[in-house]
């Protein structure tokens, strides 16, 4: 239940941030479904190559244990604040796992993964049809791979490391009216820069429509990716994949 306790802080923190007698606030919350696959490097154990990962949607899919995506915004006048939060959990269940090492004939992996990015925006161009943003914030990362190495349908090594980190990163959003109910959305950030992460990014294109004042349904695609290395673990992977949100506005 950890992570859904935490879900609910960055929503609070968000949507309490601005003095409750300010009127001019307004506020959004977005759960979506990311359909995403795996695919990098992982190692996790000394003196030994990193295990390469291949996982489509359906993977991942196949072997879900526990899935929670939500996104939350809060604007006043041309400040903006933005949560998002995400993990997902899988078994150690897949074949598309290959280690390039003659001593093991196959592995197996599942994971944790949580990721939490809160965010300060800044409008600096709006105008009728269209809005540009500027961001800066932190993305807290928490990853705990099951890797396991087998010869000959045995496992001979296995490794749970667990692992946590915050990346500083700044991006900017661009949104263009199309018409009254539809409207086009493209994000990116990017950050790490060797303060934790290496490198760490993403980019997100979506479209919107508006039912009415307090309903949207938004669809898209997403690309996400990260490069961390501690000592003897590495975790390197991207996962891209459409994307399906429904807002609530208030």
């Amino acid at each position: 239940m950890r992570p859904f306790r935490d879900a609910a802080a960055i929503l609070t923190l968000v949507l309490l941030a601005s003095p409750a007698a300010a009127q001019e606030w307004e506020f959004s919350v977005t759960p979506y479904l990311w359909a995403a696959g795996l695919e990098g490097d992982i190692a996790a154990f000394p003196n030994l190559p990193a295990a390469q990962v291949d996982l489509s949607f359906g993977d991942v899919l196949e072997d879900l244990n526990g899935a929670i995506m939500i996104k939350a915004e809060a604007q006043h006048g041309r400040l903006g604040l933005i949560a998002d939060f995400g993990y997902v959990k899988t078994d150690s269940s897949t074949d598309d796992v290959t280690i390039r090492d003659p001593r093991f004939t196959g592995a197996t992996l599942g994971n944790e993964l949580l990721t939490a990015t809160a965010a300060v925006a800044w409008r600096a161009v709006e105008e009728e049809q269209y809005s540009i943003d500027f961001l800066g914030g932190v993305r807290f990362s928490k990853v705990s791979p099951d890797l396991a190495l087998i010869f000959r349908d045995t496992v001979v090594r296995r490794a749970n490391p667990d692992e946590s980190w915050f990346d500083p990163i700044i991006g900017a959003r661009a949104k263009v009216q199309l018409s009254p109910r539809w409207s086009l959305t493209a994000y990116g950030d990017v950050g790490g820069f060797g303060v934790s992460s290496d490198l760490t990014y993403q980019a997100l294109a979506t479209a919107s429509y508006d039912f009415n004042e307090r309903w949207a349904l938004s669809a898209g695609w997403r690309h996400y990716a990260v490069d961390y290395e501690d000592g003897d673990f590495v975790y390197d992977v991207s996962q891209s994949g459409p994307i399906l949100g429904v807002t609530f506005r208030w």
